[in-house]
């Protein structure tokens, strides 16, 4: 009887992990504000609900997304779950309406995974520093295309770097190899081993360096267009903006506030995009009366 039971437990336990819960993607009757990404390489977007649908976009690991709809039931990789409708954020804002994609619900969870760097391969390096654009000290900007492309610079000038570099994960460093210079001179091509002192989830040092951050809250320049009514969120501005899309962007948001008194037209633009802010008061009642009508429509 014991073994019999072993059996029914092992196989009930198999069964629970191929079969993503589809009432995880309700509370209390009414679809979820946010789902996190579950997939350690990202997680594609296409424009309809089948695998065989155009791909429009990737959300990467443990980012925020905003469902709208719950689609049918399909299986991927041996996991049984639905197609989830959700806002595509960045094109919503630049395109001045809202702009849905799907996602397979199987790769979804409702809170992101913790953030560990144990174990981590040479790709969770790239993933990791790829996820958005950084800056170090008061205004170098930094980014570390996950194909391996590199470019650094002051902003606002015409002094920088460009290049590719690899990431080690077994040895914990970068190695960049870069021209630099500025719009007048560049330099021949430049080898730099940088190692890493420390990596947080929202961000790291190298020796020799001063702290890298996410460059949305670093500086000024990027959420300063979310202030007005009809942002220009263009190509370099994009890497920075992907950093408002994570659970720990809230309190950032907050600090933001804090010190800049950020007008309503900022938290309008974070509303539209489906950012979740409990701290901020009478937001969140604002940002369910605003999507409850649209996931009405969605779902009709």
């Amino acid at each position: 009887m014991k073994k019999v039971f072993t059996i029914l437990t092992i196989t009930f336990v198999t069964l629970a992990g191929i079969f993503a819960d589809k009432n995880s993607f309700y509370k209390d009757g009414q679809l979820v504000d946010v789902l996190y990404v579950d997939a350690s390489s990202g997680l594609r977007v296409r424009d309809n609900p089948t695998l065989k649908a155009q791909k429009i976009g990737t959300v990467d690991y443990r980012m925020a997304v905003k469902p709208v709809k719950v689609g049918s039931e399909t299986t991927i990789d041996g996991i049984k779950s639905n197609w989830i409708k959700i806002v595509m954020p960045l094109d919503t804002i630049k395109k001045g309406y809202t702009c849905y994609g799907w996602v397979f619900g199987g790769y979804l969870s409702n809170e992101p995974a913790a953030f560990s760097t144990k174990n981590w391969t040479d790709d969770d390096v790239y993933n990791y520093l790829g996820r958005f654009a950084w800056i170090s000290g008061a205004r170098t900007f930094t980014e570390y295309k996950k194909n391996g492309r590199y470019s650094c610079g002051l902003m606002e000038s015409g002094t920088g770097g460009e290049g590719t570099y690899t990431a080690s994960a077994k040895t914990k460093t970068v190695t960049v190899k870069a021209c630099w210079g500025d719009e007048d001179q560049t330099s021949d091509v430049k080898t730099d081993v940088n190692k890493f002192e420390y990596i947080k989830e929202t961000e790291f040092r190298m020796e020799g360096f001063n702290v890298s951050r996410p460059a949305m809250f670093a500086t000024d320049y990027f959420f300063y267009d979310f202030t007005k009514e009809n942002p220009n969120i263009d190509t370099f501005d994009e890497t920075a903006v992907n950093a408002l899309f994570y659970k720990w962007s809230s309190e950032m948001i907050k600090e933001l506030d804090s010190k800049y008194n950020l007008n309503e037209t900022f938290f309008e633009n974070m509303k539209k995009m489906g950012v979740i802010l409990f701290w901020k008061e009478g937001y969140m009642d604002d940002y369910h009366e605003y999507w409850y009508g649209k996931i009405r429509f969605s779902e009709d």
